[in-house]
């Protein structure tokens, strides 16, 4: 999958992400250390590969383009030099400006055997609740509602 499909499905919107580009840190993960040549792979190389915008409209060009600067290649184990290591990763974390409203910037991305799962949940939790409408136990209907907010909200 190409990286602007990935960001149009974890991203609920473009107008969403880049509000909240500046917050972002776009970490690159499973890269061989080394290119064909035996010459470290390097984070500007990586980059090269978000340059591709073709069939992208100007704005997610705009938002490819801002968060592959701040991209980072990082393996806990067997990092190139020229790769972030932990303690700079966390010292970069923690200087980005929080997200403001971060349930308006990402998706939950679902597989369909996870969509069945929660159908289930669903179903039995709606299932709780007509048996506890029934039996006049309120209490234990908001109670079921609070989770069901929970889960969606």
């Amino acid at each position: 999958m190409c990286c602007s499909c990935v960001a149009n499905v974890l991203l609920t919107s473009l107008v969403a992400l880049k509000q909240a580009c500046s917050s972002i840190l776009l970490g690159v993960s499973q890269v061989p250390k080394f290119d064909t040549d035996g010459d470290e792979i390097t984070p500007d190389e990586v980059r090269g590969l978000f340059r591709d915008t073709t069939a992208l409209d100007e704005d997610s060009i705009v938002v490819l383009r801002q968060l592959s600067q701040g991209m980072f290649i990082y393996d806990p184990v067997n990092g190139g030099e020229s790769w972030m290591k932990r303690h700079e990763l966390i010292e970069h974390i923690l200087a980005l400006p929080p997200l403001r409203e971060p349930r308006y910037a990402f998706h939950t991305v679902l597989t369909a055997d996870d969509y069945e799962v929660l159908r289930a949940v669903v179903r039995n939790m709606s299932s709780r609740i007509i048996e506890h409408m029934r039996k006049d136990e309120f209490e234990l209907v908001g109670i079921s509602l609070r989770w069901v907010l929970l889960m969606f909200c």
